[in-house]
């Protein structure tokens, strides 16, 4: 009698408190004062998109990103479910206690128990507040009027973007507010951190797009006109999408629009430079050495890094460290410095078997 009874007690715990705390599942919105955990997770309204905290690859850290809603076979198609947006690339939490709030005084921040909170928002509300998973894949921020109307955007996941442009969301710079719209890789497939590559717009106020390798002029997309980049031309293969290039007193800006049904549209600064259009066989940037005939227009002469070429990188050095230090000088793909580099090791190995040795008694 006593097991059955601590049985039902536990039945009626379990009703209770699944009760009283809501599940985001079923919600675009979070509202002041509520909480998404880290088991929960946002829907848009028509689950195009999801907000989530996750663990990538082999890693324990949490991060709150967003992602395209998609079955089992579909990530195949997304790279395994890559994160589109990520609110907290710098700042990992170590433990599954991370929780993304609206304050009661509007702000939208992370906290958890391993340190202070984590801001998304510099500007407070004046009034009300919430959260929204938008449809284009947009988190907004809005106050929200006495009638229960949404009122003005506070904050927006767009104007922060990580490694991925998704339709809507802008290169270039506000000229207003000084505010400077661009994406920075992932340091790893593997890792959200800030990498080495950035794109956006030329603060020198030319019309045409820069990838920046570690401060540094990596490759220039050319001028804009007619629709298109000069060092770009793949774009004109694109029937899907609307390419627009803004220049006036307010904004200088890039973005584009998907005119027709397009399965998870998006483009990716990758880790190794590269602009990767989704679902798209031929990349943008790639700085590679092509039979001889050198990199194509656009990419910029490299400073020689630490180590002037493989020949002098030591054996030693991690796979991943000779494609960073050595490989951006010399514009080969890292398919090809894996090649030159294990390579290079069998060459050792040879010499080395081929020494003479110490003879054994």
């Amino acid at each position: 009698m006593a097991t059955k009874g601590r049985m039902v007690l536990i039945l009626h715990l379990l009703c209770y408190f699944s009760f009283i705390s809501p599940s985001f599942s079923v919600t675009d919105t979070i509202l002041q004062g509520q909480q998404l955990r880290d088991w929960d997770q946002l829907n848009s309204a028509n689950k195009v998109f999801n907000l989530k905290f996750f663990s990538p690859g082999t890693t324990k850290n949490r991060y709150l990103g967003i992602f395209y809603n998609a079955n089992p076979y579909e990530e195949i198609f997304l790279s395994n479910g890559k994160a589109l947006w990520v609110a907290n690339r710098d700042s990992p939490i170590p433990d599954a206690s991370g929780s993304l709030i609206v304050d009661i005084d509007g702000n939208l921040k992370i906290t958890h128990i391993s340190g202070g909170p984590i801001a998304l928002n510099s500007v407070p509300a004046k009034r009300n507040a919430s959260a929204t998973l938008l449809d284009s894949g947009n988190l907004v921020l809005r106050e929200l009027n006495a009638d229960g109307s949404t009122g003005q955007v506070l904050w927006q996941s767009f104007d922060y973007p990580t490694d991925t442009l998704l339709p809507g969301m802008k290169l270039g710079i506000n000229f207003k507010t000084g505010h400077i719209w661009s994406i920075t890789s992932w340091i790893s497939d593997e890792a959200p951190a800030s990498g080495s590559f950035t794109l956006g717009g030329d603060p020198n106020g030319t019309s045409q797009l820069i990838i920046w390798w570690r401060g540094d002029v990596y490759w220039t997309s050319g001028l804009w006109s007619n629709g298109y980049f000069e060092f770009a031309p793949q774009m004109l293969k694109t029937d899907y999408y609307n390419f627009s290039y803004v220049s006036n007193e307010n904004e200088e800006s890039f973005t584009y629009l998907v005119t027709e049904d397009h399965i998870f549209p998006s483009y990716t600064i990758t880790s190794y430079g590269w602009i990767n259009e989704r679902g798209a066989t031929e990349d943008f940037s790639l700085c590679l050495t092509r039979y001889g005939r050198g990199p194509p227009p656009g990419c910029a002469k490299q400073k020689q890094p630490e180590c002037r070429n493989l020949d002098d990188c030591k054996e030693e050095v991690d796979v991943v460290d000779v494609a960073n230090h050595c490989g951006r000088s010399f514009t080969h793909s890292p398919i090809m410095l894996l090649v030159l580099f294990y390579k290079k090791k069998t060459q050792s190995e040879r010499e080395d078997q081929s020494s003479p040795k110490d003879a054994i008694i």
